[in-house]
């Protein structure tokens, strides 16, 4: 039996790992949550939840041009790919 890997939608822009070098660039306050995994390569503490917005809105700024986007505090965070996708398969 073959394992399916779910994939995102082909026109999804948030194909692999993030960039957050751009990001940071079109989105600075995200800088303050970039970490390095063990394998020495940046990326942010998902299980950090201001982290997480902040990852958000830095996509949603990127790549949408929402400067401003909040959620309120103790609301559920959604990722901003996977709700991407969602739209991607429906079109």
């Amino acid at each position: 039996m073959t394992k399916k890997i779910a994939t995102l939608h082909p026109r999804n822009p948030h194909q692999g790992r993030y960039d957050l070098t751009a990001l940071v660039k079109t989105y600075p306050a995200l800088k303050a949550f970039i970490t390095q995994n063990p394998s020495g390569e940046e990326t942010v503490d998902f299980s950090d939840d201001k982290a997480v917005i902040c990852l958000n809105s830095a996509l949603l700024a990127h790549f949408y041009q929402v400067p401003n986007w909040q959620i309120p505090a103790g609301y559920l965070c959604p990722p901003i790919p996977g709700r991407a996708d969602y739209i991607h398969y429906i079109a």
